[in-house]
């Protein structure tokens, strides 16, 4: 169990939550409260509606289930709400008592930095993993002078604000590079270029893997909304039963034959090249004297390729919708001069070098949570 270190945190003493707060449970069904004027907090990012309300003050709410299942305890969010509010019947509200000390904002920031120390620990089960409401009274918390708990709330605030505005930064040059590419497609006349059926240009290439048990294997898949490659966690061949994944090579185009239609889409760096991907991957292999893997991939990703995707992909399941290598063979590519290709690719590797230097929009999550621990090390 995480032990608090009253002196490690500065003046203050350690409380436990029902000490300095009245626990109360939430009565809103989330599936069948009725929509309405105030929000209804559950246990997503955000908030639905209802029309009534339970609470009308500060309080911070917390998932009384396990917000992975399958019996594995994990949190991934605590919230802090204000006013008149409902609250779902899978969390809890800690509402500060009378008279006490205490800032909510600061109760909201110091749980969410500990919570995987104070508050996962405490879930328990099999297969519906949950928090017990007495188990959490008993949570030991910091609470340092009331001046204090409102200079780190503030502080932390601030913080975040900032983060927010540069992440703000980037998305607007995120837009002005796609705007760029656009400008760059139609001055060259990509999308009037003479088309050749993608087989003729980009066929193809399945390297299926002749599985061994004790070999392991580096595995990579793709984002949807054209974000481009991760990487998976490595698996042993004895893992796998009927699956046959395939090898991909640097510079193939990768689709996701179920989620092609929304952008999953990519080209393969040399970082990636002889790692494999599921057997749910098509690869295709450009041929380099006619179209360059990056330019196929930007017009595949464009509004008019994500079109034609679309059309070769039929189906109704919620976003899965399987690609059709037949109808995908024959999806109409653009094919500008090669010295054209070669100028929009040098606009395509600008975007690129630019979002491999910035990696805020992905770390956003990892930066608060330094930013909280920060804060309460006495550090912002």
């Amino acid at each position: 169990m995480f032990s608090l270190d009253a002196g490690a945190q500065g003046p203050g003493g350690i409380v436990s939550l029902g000490a300095i707060c009245n626990l109360v449970k939430g009565e809103t069904p989330t599936m069948k409260s009725v929509p309405g004027n105030y929000p209804l907090v559950v246990t997503g990012a955000a908030p639905r509606s209802s029309n009534e309300f339970q609470f009308d003050c500060e309080a911070v709410c917390i998932p009384l289930v396990s917000s992975t299942g399958h019996g594995h305890a994990a949190i991934h969010r605590i919230h802090f709400q204000s006013g008149k509010f409902a609250l779902a019947n899978i969390m809890v509200a800690l509402v500060p008592k009378h008279g006490v000390p205490l800032n909510a904002k600061f109760l909201h920031l110091f749980l969410s930095a500990h919570k995987d120390e104070l508050l996962v620990p405490l879930m328990a089960g099999t297969s519906n993993v949950s928090l017990r409401v007495p188990d959490l009274a008993e949570v030991p918390v910091w609470l340092p002078p009331l001046e204090t708990q409102e200079r780190i709330a503030s502080g932390v605030e601030q913080a975040f604000a900032k983060l927010e505005t540069a992440k703000g930064l980037v998305v607007e040059i995120h837009s002005d590079f796609d705007r760029l590419l656009l400008a760059s497609a139609r001055q060259l006349g990509l999308f009037f270029a003479p088309r050749h059926s993608l087989h003729e240009v980009a066929p193809l290439n399945r390297r299926i893997v002749d599985v061994l048990p004790e070999q392991k294997y580096d595995e990579i898949a793709c984002r949807s909304f054209g974000k481009g490659v991760f990487e998976k966690p490595s698996f042993l061949g004895s893992e796998l039963s009927w699956q046959r994944p395939n090898v991909v090579r640097a510079g193939d185009v990768l689709l996701s034959n179920i989620k092609a239609w929304e952008g999953a889409i990519a080209v393969v760096s040399s970082q990636h090249n002889g790692k494999v991907v599921s057997h749910r991957y098509l690869t295709l292999s450009c041929l380099c004297a006619k179209i360059l893997p990056e330019v196929l991939c930007y017009y595949l990703l464009s509004p008019e390729g994500l079109e034609q995707i679309g059309a070769a992909s039929p189906g109704t399941a919620d976003r899965n919708r399987t690609l059709n290598v037949k109808k995908l063979h024959q999806i109409s590519i653009p094919i500008l001069p090669m010295d054209d290709q070669l100028r929009l690719k040098r606009v395509l590797k600008a975007k690129e070098e630019f979002l491999a230097l910035n990696t805020l929009e992905i770390d956003a999550e990892s930066l608060r949570r330094s930013i909280l621990s920060k804060a309460f090390r006495g550090e912002l």
